[in-house]
């Protein structure tokens, strides 16, 4: 969605808690998962995210019961 790779997410994430939210990509910790949720990223973002038409029946089949999370690293 953000059209980033995977080391750059990881770097942002990183920044993000190191400086304790001030700067990166807002993740939280869920056990060893960084996770995004959806809201913070929009707002970080700037606006409201949207998965481009032709991958986004897929995306919402796979991800329907995830919805407040948009984005997972690590594992």
């Amino acid at each position: 969605m953000l059209r980033i790779g995977r080391t750059v997410a990881y770097a942002l994430a990183r920044r993000h808690l190191a400086t304790g939210g001030e700067d990166g990509l807002p993740v939280i910790r869920v056990g060893k998962q960084l996770r995004v949720p959806r809201a913070r990223l929009e707002s970080w973002s700037g606006g409201p995210l949207t998965v481009p038409a032709a991958t986004r029946s897929q995306t919402v089949a796979k991800f329907q019961s995830a919805r407040d999370v948009v984005l997972l690293i690590g594992g």
